[in-house]
């Protein structure tokens, strides 16, 4: 299973340092989230990580750094998908975040992977999401639409990271989860006891 690490909207201590560590270990693609951001800060927190591992970044938001960075990919939003065409040359990954299985189905089908959400319920957003879809409906669309790869958004723990799998889905896309985890983490090695927990359900 593909895992997708998301950045917490909010500055995080070390942050590049854990980004880094996460793509030089080829833990995860990370999903550079900054919706409250500048493209100045966003911009800076790129030029803090190597070179050698933007090609292992997907931007949201400022898709515009694409022309500046090697990055892996570009990823759309309902407030972005009409920008879609002014990167039809950029040869790397484009990804889009969506709420329905028919809303999936509507799409071109110019993307790479669908982030679908909610999954479960939200560790960053509580309140937010747990009974949105049911996995059997997920799976039967998996199996009708092999192209159409989905990834599983909010609440992925190592506690239904079995369900997501089950369900058909391609990947997983991290955010409450992981920087939680990282905030009482005392350690850079210890991000790795993350995947450790992630992948020994998995197996």
């Amino acid at each position: 299973m593909q895992f997708y690490i998301i950045t917490h909207p909010a500055t995080v201590p070390n942050e590049a340092d854990i980004i880094s560590y996460l793509l030089s270990n080829e833990l995860a693609t990370v999903h550079l989230r900054k919706p409250d951001s500048s493209v100045d800060n966003v911009r800076k927190l790129l030029k803090a990580i190597p070179a050698s591992l933007h090609n292992k970044i997907v931007v949201h938001n400022h898709l515009e750094l694409s022309n500046e960075f090697d990055i892996k990919g570009l990823h759309f939003n309902r407030h972005t998908q009409h920008l879609i065409k002014n990167y039809e040359s950029f040869p790397g990954s484009k990804s889009i975040s969506t709420h329905g299985l028919n809303e999936i189905t509507d799409l071109p089908s110019v993307f790479d992977y669908y982030f679908l959400s909610p999954i479960f319920a939200s560790t960053s957003k509580p309140g937010y999401g747990g009974n949105s879809f049911l996995m059997k409906d997920i799976l039967k669309f998996a199996k009708q639409n092999p192209d159409r790869k989905l990834v599983a958004l909010s609440g992925i723990t190592h506690k239904n990271i079995y369900k997501v799998k089950q369900a058909g889905f391609y990947g997983a896309a991290i955010l409450g989860g992981f920087w939680d985890f990282c905030s009482i983490s005392e350690k850079m090695d210890d991000v790795s006891v993350f995947f450790h927990q992630m992948n020994s359900v998995l197996l």
